[in-house]
């Protein structure tokens, strides 16, 4: 409101409130008036005007309700603290005493009361929306379905911020997995605003199969030529790769080595290796050779000495149950040995070697066709029997079956087989022969 004196410049006008101005501004309620003097000293007083001052609002304070400074997507609230019943005249055109801003820029309000006056303008709140990058997408550098133990790697592209959020506590560009789990990620700009999270990347990790247990069905160190057999305890329905490349639930051993099997399951996982069995196999010296001392075929009551030597065994096991590297032999058969080594092992059995006994032969029996006394100048024969005799052998060095006898005499005999075996001597006969009788001499008598 202002007023002002319409008069010439002769008058010095002077107003109620003491001003000299030609016009004013009142600030307070009151009737308003001049006096006007002239240079002669006249004066004069105006019309009296009523003026009312209503009181302007008290100037409102807007406060944000969270930070003015937030990342696209987001907001904040403003609110005018002291509305005090007036109505509300935002710099944005609305009206209410809360507005959501979510776009940069200054905002500040005044607040009209029921005369019309207006506030002086509130505080000025600046409102600074930050840029958010756009959200990444997640690359895969490898298998998004693998067995455990591996890994594949991520990597967060297509987006223009400097640091990543994963879902999974990770906080670089690219990360290592190694569990199953929808991964996604978010981006941090420069200026700290979060992208919009990643579609989600699934990873599926198959667990490995239970580590198998092997077995061996008998003793693992044995000799060459023997074998156990090795077999699996737990295989739960997988495939099966031992360490030699055979694939059955047993495998059969007969070599020295290290065995440990890995199973397969329908994923392709591979598991961890069994317990590791040792095979020892013993070797085992080569077979003996038997050797005689003496005569191989002999005649009843007669014996040989054979030998086992194969120039490695400490110790030797003959057929007939004799433990020793020599053994005497009086009986035929055919008869063979084994080695057994330093470490326990037997050989394979020696050729046969072959003993051949003649059987023994009974004593013959002789008898006379005639006295055994007789004078000499007579004679009697003798005869000799036996069973299996081919030839005799008398104390005087005759050969036949039958002898005559002339003289004095003990007489016997053996016999003598095919083989050449001699028999005992047979009974023995004794024999007399007496001298002649000088013829008696007759003399006549008178």
């Amino acid at each position: 409101l202002s007023l002002s004196l319409n008069v010439n410049d002769l008058y010095q006008m002077t107003w109620s409130n003491g001003s000299r101005l030609n016009a004013i501004n009142p600030t307070f309620s009151g009737n308003y008036s001049a006096i006007g003097k002239n240079i002669i000293g006249c004066s004069f007083t105006t019309n009296t005007i009523p003026v009312t001052v209503y009181p302007k609002p008290n100037t409102p304070n807007i406060l944000s309700e969270s930070s003015t400074e937030f990342c696209d997507g987001n907001k904040t609230t403003l609110a005018v603290a002291n509305l005090d019943g007036n109505t509300i005249r935002w710099t944005n055109g609305v009206s209410s005493p809360k507005i959501e801003v979510n776009q940069s820029g200054s905002f500040a309000v005044n607040t009209v009361n029921n005369f019309g006056c207006v506030s002086d303008l509130s505080n000025v709140i600046n409102v600074n929306v930050l840029k958010v990058d756009k959200k990444p997408i997640i690359l895969v550098e490898g298998k998004t379905e693998f067995c455990d133990g591996e890994k594949t790697k991520l990597i967060a592209s297509g987006s223009e911020s400097i640091k990543y959020k994963w879902n999974f506590d990770f906080s670089t560009k690219e990360i290592e997995v190694n569990k199953s789990g929808g991964y996604s990620v978010q981006g941090v700009g420069e200026n700290g605003c979060v992208t919009e999270t990643s579609d989600l990347k699934d990873i599926t990790v198959y667990a490995l199969p239970t580590t198998p247990n092997i077995i061996s069905e008998s003793n693992t160190e044995f000799c060459d030529g023997n074998k156990t057999t090795l077999s699996i305890t737990n295989l739960d329905g997988n495939t099966i790769k031992w360490s030699n490349e055979l694939a059955s639930s047993k495998i059969d051993v007969n070599q020295s080595g290290n065995y440990s099997v890995k199973t397969i399951n329908q994923f392709g996982c591979i598991s961890e290796p069994s317990n590791l069995i040792n095979i020892n196999v013993l070797k085992v010296d080569p077979k003996p050779i038997v050797s005689a001392i003496g005569e191989t075929s002999f005649c009843s009551g007669g014996k040989v000495n054979l030998i086992a030597n194969n120039s490695e065994s400490v110790n030797y096991n003959w057929k007939n149950e004799i433990n020793a590297k020599e053994i005497e032999v009086s009986q035929t058969g055919e008869y063979s040995a084994q080695g057994v080594g330093q470490n326990g092992c037997l050989t394979a059995f020696s050729e046969p070697f072959s003993i051949t006994v003649y059987p023994a032969v009974e004593a013959p029996t002789i008898a006379a066709n005639g006295p055994i006394e007789f004078c000499i100048g007579e004679s009697i024969k003798i005869k000799a029997t036996g069973v299996d005799i081919n030839n005799y052998k008398w104390q005087n060095g005759l050969t036949s079956p039958e002898i005559d006898i002339t003289q004095s005499g003990d007489y016997a005999v053996q016999g003598i087989s095919q083989y050449g075996c001699v028999s005992p001597l047979s009974n023995n006969i004794k024999v007399v022969v007496f001298s002649k009788v000088s013829p008696p001499v007759i003399t006549a008598f008178p």
